[in-house]
C-alpha cells in the first residue's frame, strides 16, 4: 500500500474523563521534516500533561515550534479534546485541511481555529470550536495529500468524495471503514503517482461505559 494510515486506538489520555487527539502536515519531506515532527510530537505530549487550557496549549507548541524553527517551516495541525461524560468536543483547526464529522444526519467540516503553526510569533485570537456529539459520531481527519490525489484525468479526489464516501460506508466498523476507503482511493489514482504524504486518522465516538 502506498498511504499511510492512522486508527485512532490510543488517543492522549489526559484524565479519567477526558482525552486529546491530533493530526498534524509539517511542511516539507525527507528526514528533517521527520525530525520535526518527532519533536513536535514530543512535545505535544510534555505540554498536553500540564493540563493546558486549548487555547494555552496551541500557543505554546507555536512558540515551541518557532523556537525550533525560526519561522523557515511550517505545521499545519487539527488537535481536539473529548470529554466521554459530557459529549463535549472541543478543537482548534490551525490551517489544517477541514476533518469532517457525521454527527446524526449532519456532515461538519471543523473550521475554527488560528493560522497554520510557525509561520507567526503571535497567532492572535484563537477561536475553539465545540460540538455535541451524538453517538456513533464519525469523524475522518487527513492531510491534503489525500484530498488532492488526482485521477488519471488529472481531477482530484476532493472533499465532496470523502462525504460522499462517510454517507455510504458510515455503518462500517472502523477499521473496515478506513481500510475500505484507502482501496477506494487506491482505485481511483489508477496508475497516478502519489507525489506528497497521505495521513488519515478515523474515530468514532461510543456512549460512555
Amino acid at each position: 500500500r502506498l498511504l499511510q494510515v492512522h486508527f485512532l486506538h490510543y488517543p492522549i489520555k489526559i484524565d479519567d474523563d477526558n482525552i486529546a487527539f491530533c493530526i498534524c502536515d509539517v511542511a516539507g519531506k525527507g528526514v528533517s521534516a521527520g525530525m520535526l515532527m518527532s519533536n513536535f510530537q514530543a512535545s505535544l505530549r510534555t505540554l498536553i500533561s500540564r493540563d493546558y487550557d486549548l487555547e494555552t496549549l496551541v500557543k505554546a507548541l507555536n512558540e515551541k515550534f518557532n523556537s525550533i524553527t525560526n519561522q523557515f517551516r511550517y505545521i499545519s495541525m487539527f488537535i481536539a479534546t473529548y470529554n466521554i461524560k459530557s459529549r463535549k468536543l472541543r478543537y482548534v483547526n490551525a490551517g489544517h485541511n477541514h476533518p469532517i464529522l457525521k454527527n446524526g444526519k449532519e456532515y461538519i467540516r471543523l473550521t475554527k481555529g488560528c493560522p497554520i503553526l510557525g509561520m507567526l510569533q503571535d497567532l492572535g485570537p484563537i477561536e475553539i470550536g465545540e460540538k455535541t456529539i451524538e453517538k456513533d459520531a464519525l469523524l475522518v481527519m487527513y492531510t491534503d495529500g489525500l484530498s488532492e490525489i488526482e485521477n488519471e484525468n488529472e481531477e482530484e479526489f476532493g472533499v465532496e468524495n470523502i462525504i460522499e464516501y462517510i454517507e455510504n460506508n458510515n455503518e462500517l466498523e472502523l477499521s473496515k471503514f478506513t481500510n475500505k476507503l484507502i482501496d477506494e482511493i487506491e482505485i481511483y489514482k489508477g496508475n497516478n503517482e502519489i507525489f506528497d504524504d497521505v495521513s488519515l486518522l478515523c474515530a468514532r465516538f461510543f456512549n460512555a461505559q
